[in-house]
């Protein structure tokens, strides 16, 4: 992920007109650049931002909460674009927005309203809606929002990570373009796998991408690249964008 990172802020550092923002998540969204306390929405590379991406491999857990990052990234843009309607709106038809997604795992955790539906999603039906998240024990009927677990705007009992409300971001995202006349929106995804590492880890790694209904342990791994793959994909058709993999830690391109 730090890879990554760096190899697309290498790319938009030589481009004047870019600038940034990094919107780092696990259970929630957590220390963003630029930071949140500076009032900037995005911004310039500076020479401290090598090592602040460089920190995040030790920062980031174990979740992966897919809706909260989303939702944060559609506030950030909406936000943005209010202020140069307000400020200079003959800006607005020349700037683009581009939305890099990148993850190494599936949506984490994942919680249904609804515990008695006849079937739920598995890695042959990912569009249908997912059973609470397996390993969760009963955090999505019973999580306090008070522990340090929980997520931020959860209530308890309710959809989490489902795919509409993936969806529905990206749907928002793209509907900025139209409504305030900006000149472009994109929403790119990409995911980071290793298959093999994954599976040479075990159990221990569980916790990180999941177990499956209708699937046995050994095929875990595969089942977790292969949902990830279809809401990635989903996402990045929704967005006008380009879904990538990188299974083996190649980045080169990008």
């Amino acid at each position: 992920r730090v890879r990554a990172l760096r190899r697309l802020v290498q790319q938009f550092s030589a481009q004047r007109n870019v600038e940034l923002a990094i919107v780092p998540f696990e259970t929630n969204v957590k220390n963003v650049w630029p930071p949140s306390a500076s009032g900037q929405r995005f911004a310039r590379p500076d020479s401290l931002l090598n090592t602040y991406i460089g920190g995040l491999q030790s920062q980031l857990g174990k979740g992966t909460d897919y809706q909260g990052a989303l939702a944060y990234a559609y506030t950030l843009i909406a936000s943005d674009i209010a202020a140069v309607s307000t400020a200079n709106p003959v800006l607005l038809p020349r700037t683009r927005y581009v939305v890099v997604f990148l993850t190494d795992g599936t949506p984490y955790p994942r919680c249904s309203a609804n515990d008695n539906l006849s079937q739920y999603a598995d890695p042959n039906n990912p569009d249908l809606t997912w059973a609470d998240a397996f390993g969760t024990g009963d955090y999505c009927n019973t999580i306090d929002p008070d522990q340090p677990d929980a997520i931020t705007g959860f209530v308890k009992g309710t959809d989490r990570n489902q795919n509409y409300q993936l969806f529905s971001y990206v749907d928002q995202m793209m509907e900025l373009k139209e409504q305030f006349n900006v000149g472009d929106v994109r929403f790119h995804s990409v995911l980071l796998f290793n298959e093999a590492a994954v599976r040479a880890c075990g159990p221990i790694c569980q916790d990180l991408y999941g177990t499956y209904p209708n699937t046995t342990p050994a095929n875990y791994p595969a089942a977790a690249k292969a949902i990830a793959g279809w809401v990635l994909r989903q996402l990045a058709e929704r967005g006008n964008g380009v879904y990538q993999e990188f299974n083996n830690g190649e980045i080169s391109n990008l």
